[in-house]
């Protein structure tokens, strides 16, 4: 039992180590999404499952927690511009927003977006 005990051990450490030479940091599992990591390399950030797949690609300066704007969305950042992925990570705003506020301060369902010095509102 020792010896299963030890190779289970050492394959995830050799699973680990080899997924984390692909990232200059990973965060624990969990914490964005359940079973998801968020990663980072050069600067940019995405995700990986717990199978250390990536799931979201690492092309975002910022991601915010999902729900933290609205339901199952996580504001991200690409270029100094905003915009969206869902919780399966589809980009599902395109990330062309000088600023987003938050949904429903002005109507529910709508949040304030700014671009290129103009103002409008997206649902």
């Amino acid at each position: 039992m020792k010896t299963l005990t030890f190779i289970t051990a050492f394959l995830f450490l050799l699973f680990t180590s080899a997924i984390a030479q692909n990232y200059d940091q990973i965060e624990a599992y969990g914490l964005y999404k359940k079973g998801w990591a968020k990663v980072e390399k050069k600067g940019k950030y995405g995700f990986i499952d717990s199978d250390g797949e990536l799931v979201v690609d690492v092309l975002y300066y910022k991601i915010d927690l999902f729900g933290s704007y609205k339901a199952d969305w996580a504001r991200v950042q690409k270029d100094g511009k905003y915009g969206f992925i869902d919780s399966d990570g589809t980009e599902i705003v395109a990330t062309v927003y000088d600023q987003i506020d938050l949904f429903g301060i002005y109507k529910k369902n709508w949040a304030l977006v700014q671009k290129d010095g103009k103002y409008g509102f997206i649902d």
